[in-house]
């Protein structure tokens, strides 16, 4: 800038101002309230060796930062909803794009809409629940992660990812694949910080098969996945009434979701009946979403 322009007063110079921190949102603290943390330029610069990428402070709360963020913006107003744009005139109605049912509010978006009902449903969180009948946003936001719920946190992230996606690319994730994305997401969170599962520990249960005795095939079917990368594979078994073996059969697919492989072993199960000519077969899997999916012809 010509310093002509900065002499003649009409332009400002810069000052030096104080730097303000902003802590990221944490469960033990009011959801919106920030606070603010004042440090004089004469500070002496650490010197402590920086952080190593990717490894979480001791005291860092267990929600990853996306999600820190998404949630700041939902308890200041400051998601880009229906209701938000029809206020600056960015769009002809504040109605919400999914179940056109309501104004797109946040607590609308993130709870109300009957896609994200589904959703809360599918992941565990039941719509009777005291807690999905509040309505004022930020104490449901509050109360929803007061313990730090990973699962919780992972289905805020995919409800909002969801309506996103159907903003831009105009089709609607399936809501198998994004339940399924929910867990495994809780999951890695669960990894990253080393929270140890809050329901009840599980005791060992030995189960064995059972003949139905009722003339038909049994055919049981069954996908895994491991490790990250992940690494899949799935296989099944074919049986007759009486328990006698007919035939098996397995495979393996990296890089794919469990409820992928789930279907996959349907599908290569049911063909190997098929080709060995016979139609009274009982198909068992352990997957409600791929049977759901299966029964209800959803492709």
């Amino acid at each position: 800038m010509d310093s002509s322009f900065l002499a003649s007063g009409c332009g400002v110079r810069a000052r030096a101002v104080e730097r303000l921190d902003i802590s990221p949102f944490v469960a033990a603290s009011p959801v919106g309230s920030c606070t603010f943390e004042r440090r004089q330029s004469s500070e002496t610069p650490s010197t402590s060796l920086p952080r190593e990428r990717g490894c979480p402070k001791k005291d860092a709360s267990p929600i990853p930062q996306k999600c820190i963020l998404l949630i700041w913006l939902a308890s200041h107003d400051a998601l880009p909803t229906n209701e938000c744009r029809f206020k600056r005139c960015l769009t002809p109605s504040s109605e919400c794009v999914l179940c056109h049912d309501g104004d797109e509010t946040v607590l609308h978006c993130l709870r109300d809409c009957r896609v994200a009902k589904e959703l809360w449903n599918r992941v565990g969180f039941a719509a009777a629940n005291p807690l999905f009948l509040v309505q004022d946003q930020h104490v449901w936001l509050r109360e929803l992660l007061g313990d730090s719920d990973p699962l919780a946190s992972a289905a805020i992230w995919w409800i909002w990812r969801v309506r996103y996606h159907f903003c831009l690319e105009n089709t609607l994730m399936n809501h198998f694949v994004v339940a399924s994305s929910i867990t495994n997401m809780a999951r890695d969170i669960q990894s990253c910080f080393g929270i140890s599962n809050a329901g009840p520990s599980s005791s060992l249960r030995l189960v064995r098969w059972h003949p139905r005795n009722h003339g038909r095939l049994v055919l049981n079917v069954d996908g895994s996945v491991r490790d990250n990368p992940s690494r899949g594979g799935f296989g099944g078994c074919l049986r007759g009434d009486l328990g006698q073996w007919l035939g098996g059969f397995y495979g393996f697919r990296d890089d794919l979701n469990i409820l992928y492989l789930e279907l996959l072993a349907i599908f290569y199960g049911l063909s190997m009946v098929w080709d060995r000519g016979d139609r009274n077969v009982e198909c068992q899997s352990d997957s409600l979403d791929a049977v759901t999916l299966v029964i209800s012809r959803i492709y």
